[in-house]
């Protein structure tokens, strides 16, 4: 039973940081275009570009596994990160696991990778962000697996 629920918490895990990775590279890699959108330097991107991103952010781990044999180093830098906000009240913006209490559209009772401040008293207060409608239909998605299967454990 313990070997089953450390496997719901390693995918649990896995699931979080993949959702992070993504939530990173959608913030670093839009930033720019929005500023040089804002400025008239660019008219627009394109869907091709966005469903780009979203290919290299869920293949990632794999090609980390590939070359370097592990993830854990990142896990370890983002754990010293989060420490770090949390010791020195940084009042940090931070991809965590937050419990939503009825942000998106009412979800409740589920953890999920978003961005939140951290401080001394941990996840301070979570960041909604605005979704697409196609990012929306993916987190509902995200949201009824880790639903279904906190439920089955419990």
């Amino acid at each position: 039973m313990m070997l089953h629920l450390f496997h719901r918490l390693f995918l649990h895990t896995l699931f979080f940081l993949h959702f992070c990775l993504f939530l990173l590279l959608r913030i670093l890699l839009f930033l720019p275009c929005l500023l040089l959108k804002f400025y008239g330097l660019v008219k627009s991107y394109f869907m091709e570009d966005l469903d780009r991103i979203t290919r290299e952010v869920r293949t990632a781990a794999h090609e980390i596994i590939a070359a370097k044999k592990a993830t854990y180093y990142g896990i370890g830098m983002a754990i010293v990160r989060v420490a770090r906000a949390v010791l020195e009240n940084e009042n940090s913006v931070l991809t965590v696991s937050v419990r939503l209490r009825g942000e998106y559209g009412g979800k409740k009772d589920v953890f999920l990778g978003n961005p939140a401040i951290i401080g001394s008293e941990g996840a301070k207060r979570m960041l909604e962000l605005k979704l697409t409608p196609s990012e929306q239909k993916y987190l509902e998605n995200s949201y009824n697996i880790l639903n279904d299967t906190y439920k089955s454990i419990l």
